[in-house]
């Protein structure tokens, strides 16, 4: 299924690719196929290309949550509520964040 779910979104137009929406499902679909690793690099190119995008913080903030890296995860999360206020809820409640409240 998640291999399925790649597929798609490698057969989408060149210019839907880099997408913020594609990219976070890029990194949700190798989440799911536990390639943490790639998640968690394709995040950070996301953030570097996206560094506005809020829910884009909160995916890196999981990811380096979940990879222990939590002062790293502290501050994605941090700069992911200061983009945007009303992801507080959402991230307090988010499992893959627990470790860094």
């Amino acid at each position: 299924m998640w291999a399925a779910a790649w597929k798609v979104l490698d057969d989408l137009p060149a210019q839907f690719q880099n997408f913020p929406s594609v990219l976070l499902k890029r990194i949700d679909v190798l989440t799911a196929l536990q390639l943490s690793t790639k998640a968690l690099q394709m995040a950070e190119e996301a953030v570097a290309a996206y560094p506005n995008r809020a829910e884009v913080w909160h995916r890196l903030a999981r990811l380096q949550a979940q990879a222990g890296h939590l002062d790293a995860a502290t501050v994605s999360a941090t700069h992911c509520i200061e983009l945007d206020e009303s992801m507080w809820m959402e991230m307090a409640q988010d499992e893959g964040l627990k470790r860094i409240w």
